[in-house]
């Protein structure tokens, strides 16, 4: 992932629309910001003038939805942490129109979010998981959606 903010750990998603994901093998491919599309807000005409407009967003899964899914996995490890951490941000991110680029808490951190985080990596950066993610439009990022670490390159510029 390219992070485009210093990672720091608080309740909110941060960073820009700079940021991507990427894949090396099988092929290198970026995954980049799917800007959302804007949609005039119900009742009112889309002809002549300054429309308003609304951005369109699926709806994040519930606190509810996560743990039935968190449980789905098991109910611990790297899942259940990534999972928990989308629980506590995404209704409010999804409400306030913030976008999903990066998210850290002392549990680890992740890239993307809606959806799923597409890259997720817990405090000590030995496991990790990938969902498709909507913010990148990209699909799961390994092989496996639970993963133990095999390498962490970082790099600040």
């Amino acid at each position: 992932a390219f992070a485009t903010e210093v990672w720091k750990p608080g309740p909110r998603f941060y960073g820009t629309g700079e940021t991507f994901v990427f894949t090396l093998h099988p092929q290198r491919v970026r995954y980049v910001w799917q800007r959302p599309r804007q949609q005039p807000l119900p009742g009112r005409a889309s002809g002549g003038g300054a429309a308003a407009t609304a951005t369109a967003s699926q709806s994040p899964a519930s606190p509810s939805q996560q743990q039935q899914q968190q449980q789905g996995h098991g109910g611990g490890g790297v899942a259940a942490a990534a999972a928990v951490a989308a629980a506590v941000t995404t209704a409010a991110a999804a409400a306030s129109g913030v976008d999903f680029f990066q998210f850290s808490t002392h549990e680890g951190l992740g890239v993307g979010g809606q959806g799923g985080f597409a890259l997720w990596l817990d405090n000590e950066l030995l496991e990790g998981a990938s969902y498709p993610c909507d913010t990148f439009g990209s699909p799961q990022l390994s092989g496996r959606e639970e993963f133990r670490v095999a390498a962490v390159e970082l790099w600040q510029l």
